[in-house]
């Protein structure tokens, strides 16, 4: 019963991580791994790595607690690494291709997970990022060698994962696995409760060590204690034991263990590999030989205790969320009683790197001295004086209005577009200026949007009036559900506009305002383009159609650098004057228009990739002319 159990676990986790993979789900988001760097993080920096979610928190105090009472439940019963390894390891073992290594080489290979544990500790406390995901094997896989993982490292990592295990049972728990290094070091925990009392002491007594003395000194100490006593001692308070007068020595429990434990040879199995799957109690054919603390009423508390812990977490995580980042600055301290405003459903507060954005974006707003940042649930919480500034301007200060073209206008549109002006309810950050574009592009005779801060956000939505109605864009932007594409692949994104109202109808604008009013210029200088005086330089214009489409802005960045291959090119801009067109400033000492234009109407543009490398791509560019040189003014 006890291994139908664990198997039911091991199974359960990973149809769950499977349908986490395959909904987009976060797929860290309840790893103790996570927990333990973003504790550490949150201890040392006040603020948590990437967007760990207090759930990943909770689980690690959860795994410490059963570390302490049972020993390394998580890695025998639910981490996804040891059971698919465990399972490769069986079909090794079904064609007698394991072996055992010698104690020698046994020994120097531990140190190996202890050396990652202080690379990953150490990098992700002082940088908030998490780095075991340049190699983490689960992650890599999980994400299918998404954009954090390093491609080599994480390909080395799976494949010698998997290929280890065949040969030597559970090769990347026993020699790499850094939360096995850091559960070890839980259950032999007065090791690191040494380090510490050592570090603050000294410390006290001004020596000033640097964190990196701490988690050198944590992990050195835990590779002692476990290659040094080879046993766990004074934890687990639970532990498998053998009463050698009921064992006959058969050798099947040690067989049937997944770390090669030599069981029968204890009394006590102290071994620092023990995950107290109870494989060996299920195996065993006498009865009451193999048991927990000597007792066969207790050899289902694991499953039990595992089932506790994991409800645990679950209840705290949903009960307590930890801030990702917390700022305080400028005369906070001097403040009886800052006032609070919270904002929720911020969706591009979604990680440590953009709630750090965030605080660099609201230190230079007046009245505004603190922040408390949630990246998970993407919520916010801004301190403020109000005697400087009021709710209303917190609000405003946090919006960001926005203007963009959904579509362009072809020769067959109207001359005149109709305006409708509409407040739209949970519109309020960037992300939701890109769903609400998103929505609004499903309807063809949609052409612009503008929106203004209010409450709620006020959105001007340009359009064809002849061919599409209000009632059918209200439709649009009210739609809960969007599936789009982008480079081929279907994307889903889950939307909640509501519209307040019916709106107005403000006065028709001409296509010639509309551009002007959705236009974004591009500017760029380059090429010691402040050392010249506007008398030194001539304006190259020419006609550019694309210029009124914000997506070109990427590309004219391969145009400008080819330009900038022209030692007397020295600006380059678009503008909008009778139509769209490029300005390019050049000096006429150093070259002329006939050069620039060669550069324009070539078939191929080359750029550098750095100073001395360059590459070529098509010029899918179009100009038009007349071409006028202009003096700069």
């Amino acid at each position: 019963m006890n291994r139908r159990l664990r198997q039911a676990f091991q199974l359960i986790i990973l149809l769950l991580v499977i349908w986490t993979i395959w909904t987009a789900g976060d797929v860290e988001k309840y790893c103790p791994m996570g927990g333990i760097l973003g504790l550490g993080t949150k201890l040392h920096q006040g603020s948590l790595p990437c967007s760990m979610s207090s759930a990943a928190i909770f689980m690690a105090i959860a795994l410490l607690f059963g570390a302490l009472a049972i020993g390394k439940l998580f890695c025998g019963h639910i981490c996804p690494v040891g059971s698919i390894t465990e399972w490769f390891g069986k079909v090794g073992a079904r064609f007698n291709l394991q072996f055992r290594l010698s104690k020698l080489w046994d020994r120097i290979l531990r140190s190996l997970k202890y050396i990652l544990l202080f690379l990953v500790v150490h990098q992700t406390i002082t940088a908030s990022e998490l780095f075991c995901r340049k190699f983490d094997p689960y992650f890599g896989a999980a994400t299918g060698f998404g954009h954090d993982t390093v491609l080599l490292w994480s390909i080395l990592a799976v494949v010698g994962t998997l290929v280890g295990a065949i040969f030597i049972k559970q090769f990347w728990c026993r020699y790499f696995c850094f939360l096995g290094a850091a559960s070890n070091m839980f259950v032999n925990i007065w090791g690191a409760v040494l380090v510490f009392g050592l570090y603050f002491v000294m410390n006290l007594l001004g020596a000033q060590l640097s964190i990196l003395w701490l988690v050198a000194g944590l992990a050195f100490s835990g590779y002692l204690m476990e290659v040094g006593l080879f046993r766990s001692i004074p934890f687990p308070a639970f532990k498998i034991t053998v009463d050698q007068n009921q064992c006959t020595q058969c050798g099947i429990c040690s067989q049937s263990c997944p770390y090669d434990i030599s069981v029968q040879e204890f009394e006590k199995v102290t071994h620092p590999d023990c995950v107290m799957c109870t494989e060996c109690i299920s195996s065993c054919s006498e009865e009451k030989a193999v048991s927990i603390n000597g007792s066969m009423k207790l050899k289902y508390l694991p499953a039990i205790l595992l089932v506790a812990l994991i409800s645990l977490g679950f209840l705290l995580a949903d009960r307590y969320e930890f801030s990702t980042l917390e700022k305080r600055w400028g005369k906070f301290e001097q403040m009886s009683s800052p006032a609070a405003y919270e904002q929720t459903n911020l969706k591009t507060v979604k990680c440590w790197g953009s709630a750090n954005s965030l605080y660099n974006f609201l230190k230079e707003r007046s009245g505004i001295y603190g922040l408390d940042a949630f990246a998970p649930s993407h919520r916010v919480i801004i301190y403020y004086d109000s005697t400087e500034i009021s709710e209303e301007g917190v609000k405003k200060a946090l919006f960001s209005p926005a203007v963009f073209r959904v579509r362009n206008i072809s020769d067959t549109d109207p001359l005149r577009l109709a305006v409708w002006e509409v407040g739209i309810d949970n519109l309020f950050d960037s992300i939701d200026h890109n769903n609400l574009y998103l929505a609004l592009s499903q309807n063809r005779f949609i052409y612009g949007v503008e929106t203004y801060f209010g409450e709620p956000v006020t959105a001007r939505i340009y359009f064809n009036s002849d061919s599409t109605s209000i009632a059918e864009i209200r439709r649009e932007i009210e739609t809960r559900r969007l599936e789009y594409e982008i480079n081929g692949q279907l994307q889903v994104a889950e939307l909640n506009f509501s519209c307040e109202g019916s709106g107005n109808m403000l006065t028709p604008i001409s296509v010639a305002e509309f551009n002007r009013l959705m236009f974004e210029g591009f500017d760029l200088t380059f090429n010691d383009y402040d050392e010249f005086a506007a008398s030194q330089l001539r304006i190259y214009e020419i006609g550019m159609p694309d210029a009124v489409d914000p997506a070109m802005a990427d590309d004219l960045l391969y145009l400008v650098s080819g330009l900038s291959a022209e030692d007397g090119v020295v600006r380059f801009q678009t503008v909008l004057t009778d139509r769209p067109v490029a300005r390019i400033y050049f000096a006429p000492t150093k070259t002329d228009s006939a050069k620039i234009s060669q550069i324009l109407f070539a078939s191929t543009i080359s750029y550098f990739i750095d100073e001395n490398t360059t590459a070529t791509i098509d010029n899918f560019f179009s100009f038009e002319k007349p071409i006028r040189i202009l003096e700069v003014r």
